[in-house]
């Protein structure tokens, strides 16, 4: 059997390559679809007065929805695309001393989001963010909770589920809930199963957890829920 030819690696590379280009357009296509789900889903949460008072305004921002996109004429498939639903301030209830000392603020948070942020070959990665507030910080930044091929394995059932663990991470990473080692256990849990961290934070995350559910009351529920 003669060899390959340089030339004929070449251009199996580009065939490779090209095919790779051809499949990540498709995938990139499918973004629409994947944002009609997410908004049907949000329909059904119009209305809901007590949510919005007390977990704040829910807000969706999408990046095709930029000013910047919006006027260049691109089609979505040649944007990187995302959307993200991040809930508005809610007040505390309490107040701190201004940095100067001179007045005071009322403590607030805001910000803890869902993100569905889609990459250039097409996979989409869900990510969670915290709470931000003026009387503390949780340790987590963004937390990917799962990582699809493309937007059509995102159906509205797993949309729905990713929506169920966004309140209760809100829920978690709330000012007044921190005090909870069963939602900081659940938080560390979300964290350990990040792609970016299962190597090394999983192992520390759960032999921390059992080391904690000896002296913690009620351990053997809580490990019960990781187990399932």
């Amino acid at each position: 059997m003669l060899k390959k030819t340089l030339s004929s690696h070449l251009k199996e590379a580009a065939i490779k390559i090209q095919a790779a280009d051809n499949l990540a357009l498709d995938w990139r296509q499918q973004w629409n679809n994947l944002d009609q789900r997410i908004d049907s889903l949000l329909k059904a949460l119009d209305g809901n007065e007590l949510a919005s008072e007390t977990l704040g305004n829910l807000y969706k921002v999408q990046q095709k929805d930029d000013s910047v996109f919006v006027s260049s004429g691109l089609q979505t498939s040649q944007i990187i695309n995302s959307t993200t639903l991040s809930f508005g301030p809610r007040a505390l209830g309490v107040y701190k001393k201004s940095k100067d000392s001179k007045q005071y603020l009322l403590g607030s948070e805001e910000g803890c989001h869902i993100t569905f942020s889609q990459g250039p070959s097409g996979q989409v990665a869900v990510l969670l963010g915290p709470y931000r507030s003026n009387l503390g910080e949780v340790q987590e930044s963004e937390i990917i909770i799962r990582v699809y091929k493309h937007p059509d394995q995102i159906t509205t059932k797993k949309i729905e589920k990713h929506f169920r663990v966004f309140f209760y991470y809100c829920v978690c990473t709330s000012q007044n809930s921190l005090r909870s080692n069963y939602r900081y256990l659940y938080r560390k849990w979300l964290i350990a199963k990040d792609l970016r961290y299962r190597s090394s934070v999983r192992t520390k995350a759960f032999n921390w957890v059992e080391r904690t559910l000896y002296f913690v009351g009620g351990g053997i529920a809580v490990w019960a829920f990781f187990i399932d």
